[in-house]
């Protein structure tokens, strides 16, 4: 259960009234704040050198997919951009795919509460991917860092 639903289920056995008192029924910053500290003493911290690991071991395991990834350091965010190569494809085959994209960001998918944006570029049939970056936040410094960026942007220019 994560954050949001145990917010959810604590609202239904309150009352209205209840609801309203702070005492008794948390802000919704509560939960998220002791859930990471749950989850992080039930599995460990799940950043920094367990994460790298992780992305080594991907990079292993699917050789033909594109996986640049970003640390966090004191100086940037953690992303993490990934390109299969069924959007290696839709670049090679799609002229305008590295010209028009566009992206949607959802938040708070995993135990470290990330943003997964599909980066997307148009067609008659609809969007088509063309990549996946996975970031800390959903702000411009968390797109436009580090190597990510460049070897994203790189990429692109480079499949066109």
């Amino acid at each position: 259960m994560g954050p949001s639903e145990a917010k959810q289920e604590l609202a239904k056995k309150l009352s209205v009234i209840e609801r309203a008192d702070t005492s008794v029924f948390p802000k919704p910053d509560f939960f998220y704040k002791h859930f990471n500290k749950f989850s992080t003493a039930i599995n460990g911290d799940l950043g920094g050198g367990r994460m790298t690991e992780a992305i080594l071991k991907l990079q292993e395991e699917f050789p033909s997919c594109t996986i640049l990834f970003q640390p966090k350091t004191a100086e940037a965010q953690m992303s993490l951009c990934i390109v299969t190569p069924l959007m290696k494809r839709v670049l090679k085959m799609t002229p305008q795919a590295a010209e028009i994209v566009f992206i949607d960001t959802t938040s708070h998918v995993d135990l470290q509460n990330n943003n997964v944006t599909p980066i997307l570029t148009w067609s008659p049939a609809g969007g088509l991917p063309i990549g996946v970056l996975i970031t800390e936040s959903q702000n411009e410094e968390a797109y436009c860092q580090g190597k990510t960026r460049q070897g994203f942007a790189t990429y692109l220019m480079a499949n066109k």
